[in-house]
């Protein structure tokens, strides 16, 4: 009976930090719409060809940001803001003062026993979150990431409505475990059509690691 409580729980703070997470990459705020929890079994394992996500040690300039069990450089003249969502939750936006939009954003979950299956629901119950809320195209593979002990993509194409054209954005969402199954993180970034990899953006989520 123990066990399945505890697999209750993860699962409820699993799809609060999915939730989280959709509530910025969708730019819906507090008006973004739910979808359905994802059923959890084996088949939430995405497939496809893998994305490899290469670790950048440092951003010249920058200043590391430890939060809640992880670490990511901030740019200079860059600020964080950390936001509680639960208990167990906690999110991070990093912003130039110059944009109206977070450049980067990192969602940790903190739980113990944290599993391979709890980063394939949490990747699954975002896609569908952000497919509900009008993210377009978006595709979910495996993520491979050093440092990390697993970890899945999501890619699509965020439309933003009150920005002047051209106002589609690529749009890249990775979620990943440590090798100790202590948390759960999810970073995200976007960009103009085209300019992902080489965006700041990019750069900022490629440094997301494990607090020294």
């Amino acid at each position: 009976m123990e066990k399945v409580d505890s697999m209750r729980t993860m699962k409820s703070t699993i799809l609060t930090a999915s939730l989280a997470a959709v509530l910025l990459l969708a730019g819906c705020g507090g008006g973004a719409e739910t979808g359905d929890a994802p059923t959890t079994s084996p088949g939430n394992a995405p497939t496809g060809e893998a994305l490899t996500i290469t670790p950048l040690a440092s951003i010249e300039g920058a200043t590391p940001y430890i939060s809640d069990g992880i670490s990511i450089d901030v740019p200079a003249g860059f600020d964080v803001t950390r936001n509680e969502v639960s208990e167990k939750v906690v999110q991070l936006f990093v912003q130039d003062p110059a944009q109206k939009r977070a450049v980067a954003a990192v969602t940790i979950t903190t739980e113990k026993g944290a599993t391979d299956e709890d980063v394939d629901v949490y990747s699954l119950a975002t896609q569908g979150q952000l497919g509900v809320n009008g993210v377009s195209g978006t595709e979910r593979t495996p993520a491979k990431w050093d440092g990390w002990g697993y970890g899945t993509a999501i890619r699509g194409t965020l439309t933003l409505p009150d920005v002047p054209a051209p106002n589609d954005r690529d749009l890249i969402f990775v979620a990943v475990r440590d090798d100790a199954g202590t948390l759960v993180a999810g970073v995200s970034t976007e960009a103009l059509p085209g300019e992902l990899e080489g965006s700041v953006g990019f750069e900022i989520l490629r440094t997301l690691r494990l607090a020294p």
